[in-house]
């Protein structure tokens, strides 16, 4: 069938996604052009016609020459690690391993040179990777594109944010620290690292280093990576101007509950956290559909019996009422206000 869609006059420019199913969609520029496209069901992607559209004939070559230049690099780099260094063969397999990656700079450099003022060169620039050395093995590589991911790459315009390059750049560059080989403590460290570069490169542009913010925190809470959004929080340059509220409050929040530093007073009807004397006190928030807090708190009951001349536990129920009746660990603090 044929459809038309009719865009509002000052729908801000960008990339967007139409989507035909949960798996099936088409990412198409919105730039001030008309856009008439024709493609199949079946595989919208390898279907997909531009027949007016400047910007988006230009964006769709360039996706599919990298992501063909990307497939044959896959294929060649195990190849190139394991085939013998002294077989006559392997010089022609480096050659072709360095055509690929030149031949798509050039191509990037063309596109840049003869469309410098179209919104998909400026995405084209800032999706481009740095060039391996196929001599080099694959822990080197890692190092060398960690340390030039983001050279000549701008984020000073704010349309941008409308487009998928800054979560593919930020996700690119996580994943160069990713290793199975380590524990959560050790990968929390790498991905510090990580945040230290993905930030500064992100800076330029206030709205786009504020949204790289609340993206990576939002990304590390759901792994309970809770070091490392502290330290993002703690080194964060979130300003008066900034217009998200929810970010700013959540920076505030982690900065104060940044390990070394005093917990915020927490007052409940019959008691509150600065009036408990113990050397150590331990605060339980809990809800009671979490099975695994339900699992947990009679470990700790068993755990608070044996200590209970030096530990105290303040335990809390959340929940989605406003008042809400606790049975503490020690059943006497028995009720907390839960907005």
């Amino acid at each position: 069938g044929k459809f038309i869609f009719e865009l509002k006059p000052n729908i801000p420019k960008g990339l967007y996604r139409l989507g035909i199913s949960k798996e099936k969609y088409l990412d198409i520029i919105l730039n001030k052009e008309n856009i008439d496209l024709s493609t199949h069901i079946s595989d919208p992607f390898n279907n997909l016609t531009f027949n007016e559209s400047a910007e988006n004939k230009i964006y769709l070559d360039y996706i599919q020459k990298r992501n063909y230049g990307q497939y044959r690099i896959e294929l060649l780099q195990p190849l190139i690690s394991y085939y013998p260094i002294s077989d006559p063969f392997f010089p022609t397999l480096l050659t072709e391993f360095t055509n690929i990656q030149d031949s798509l700079d050039r191509h990037i450099d063309k596109i840049i040179k003869n469309n410098p003022e179209t919104f998909a060169a400026k995405l084209i620039a800032i999706d481009r990777r740095p060039n391996l050395d196929p001599t080099q093995n694959l822990k080197q590589q890692k190092i060398f594109a960690k340390q030039h991911f983001f050279d000549g790459k701008d984020f000073s315009d704010t349309a941008l944010l409308h487009s998928s390059v800054l979560t593919s750049n930020i996700l690119s560059y996580l994943s160069l620290y990713q290793d199975a080989k380590l524990n959560k403590s050790q990968m929390e460290e790498e991905f510090i690292k990580a945040v230290d570069i993905i930030l500064p490169a992100m800076r330029p542009n206030r709205k786009i280093y504020e949204f790289a913010i609340e993206y990576l925190i939002g990304g590390f809470d759901q792994f309970g990576f809770t070091k490392v959004m502290t330290h993002i929080a703690s080194q964060s340059i979130v300003d008066e101007d900034c217009e998200n509220e929810n970010l700013k409050h959540r920076i505030e929040t982690l900065k104060k509950l940044a390990p070394g530093n005093k917990v915020p007073e927490i007052i409940m009807e019959n008691t509150k956290l600065s009036a408990i004397k113990k050397k150590f006190t331990l605060i339980v928030f809990y809800a009671s559909w979490c099975q695994h807090c339900n699992d947990l708190l009679p470990e700790l009951k068993s755990f608070y019996d044996d200590h209970k001349q030096e530990l105290e536990i303040l335990s809390i129920l959340i929940g989605s009422t406003n008042v809400i009746l606790k049975v503490g660990i020690q059943n006497r603090l028995s009720i907390m206000e839960y907005m």
